[in-house]
């Protein structure tokens, strides 16, 4: 059966170039149909394809055979239940729920652009590092905010949401929950880890609504801004906390991995996306994009994590608590005594949280960020 598959879509890329058009979505269509039957059936059918699929490298034959063999990582968002359903997945919502997010991806056509550096705000609102933006009737009264103690935070990163909600598509933006105006700003004093009495007022999320006429508030800081081109993604808990067992966990990450690996697909301005997949035997997991909302990197049923959000956002009936961003920073070394070994443990894990009826009425200042070791 699989050879025979292998050999029927070698003979469909081959026909390709000169077939008509309907004739060749009508065959295509007959093998992706056998191909996906296969697939379900018989695991070594799926083995042998995956096989030739990665044989095939940057060939024609690989990009026809990932729309049979791979499951649909970039309509995960818009159909969560066509991805579960792929037979590589077999999932119930229950045990892979999906939630749409915002990937944070750098732009890397920008990082070095003359043009960018130039005139950053004539290219985007979007970006990590360097220097907010902000209303240009009055800069010179703006100064950086401060934590509880008194001392400046530094400022983390930006996302245009009026923007975005456009970019990305008016009708899917309200599947992330988020404000479709504004200008999301976040900070952080770089020293507090989230977990302790001191941690109260180390950052600030705040969104500027007044976006129409922005300048930097600090220019000379323009060569630290690296700019981000934001993508819909989807999300999904991850297997670290996922209580299933046996082939359905070796399913969940897969599939994880496989979403991990869209969000940084889906940037088309990356030029280190390899063609490798969680289906190859040499595939090495990516470094996991910054993203707004959705589903974290957080354990689902993390003790410490629940009980500081219990005691720091105390919930009403009814409400729960949504992550806001999930990004990994270089934040420093943490101090001794602070969850970590000092300047050996770097503070590389960021995430925000909130209660999601704060983030429906776009109460900002009521987030809880925590500052993990680990991944």
């Amino acid at each position: 059966m699989t050879s025979s598959l292998v050999t029927q879509w070698q003979d469909l890329v081959a026909r390709a170039p000169s077939a008509g058009a309907r004739r060749l979505d009508r065959d295509a269509e007959r093998l992706y149909a056998a191909t996906r039957r296969a697939l379900a059936e018989d695991p070594v059918v799926r083995r042998e394809l995956v096989l030739a699929f990665a044989a095939a490298g940057d060939a024609p034959l690989a990009r026809w055979l990932a729309g049979a063999v791979l499951p649909p990582g970039l309509g995960a968002s818009t159909d969560p239940e066509g991805f579960r359903a792929h037979p590589e997945v077999r999932l119930s919502a229950t045990e892979l729920p999906i939630a749409v997010g915002l990937a944070l991806s750098t732009d890397h056509e920008l990082v070095a652009d003359p043009a960018f550096r130039a005139d950053p705000l004539g290219w985007t609102g979007s970006w990590i590092g360097g220097t907010p933006s902000v209303p240009r009737r009055a800069p010179d009264a703006w100064g950086p905010p401060v934590g509880s103690d008194g001392r400046a935070l530094h400022f983390v990163l930006q996302v245009d949401l009026a923007t975005e909600a456009v970019n990305q598509g008016l009708d899917r933006w309200p599947s992330t929950g988020l404000p479709d105006t504004g200008v999301l700003q976040v900070f952080h004093d770089l020293r507090s880890d989230g977990w302790d009495d001191a941690s109260a007022g180390a950052w600030l999320v705040r969104l500027v609504d007044d976006v129409d006429d922005m300048v930097l508030a600090d220019a000379a800081a323009v060569d630290r801004i690296t700019p981000l081109n934001p993508q819909l993604v989807a999300t999904c808990p991850s297997p670290a906390g996922s209580r299933l067992a046996g082939e359905r966990a070796e399913r969940h990450a897969r599939a994880a991995r496989w979403l991990d690996l869209v969000a940084v697909r889906a940037n088309a301005t990356d030029p280190d996306v390899h063609a490798l997949t969680p289906w190859h035997e040499a595939y090495e997991p990516v470094a996991p994009v910054p993203r707004l909302r959705g589903f974290g990197r957080a354990r689902g049923d993390h003790p410490e994590l629940l009980a500081t959000l219990a005691l720091r956002l105390p919930l009403a009936p009814g409400d729960r608590h949504v992550l806001l961003l999930d990004a990994d920073l270089d934040l420093g070394p943490l101090p001794p005594g602070a969850g970590g070994a000092g300047a050996e443990a770097r503070r590389r894990h960021l995430e925000v949280w909130m209660r999601a009826r704060d983030l429906t009425a776009g109460r900002f200042a009521s987030t809880w960020a925590v500052v993990r070791t680990g991944a």
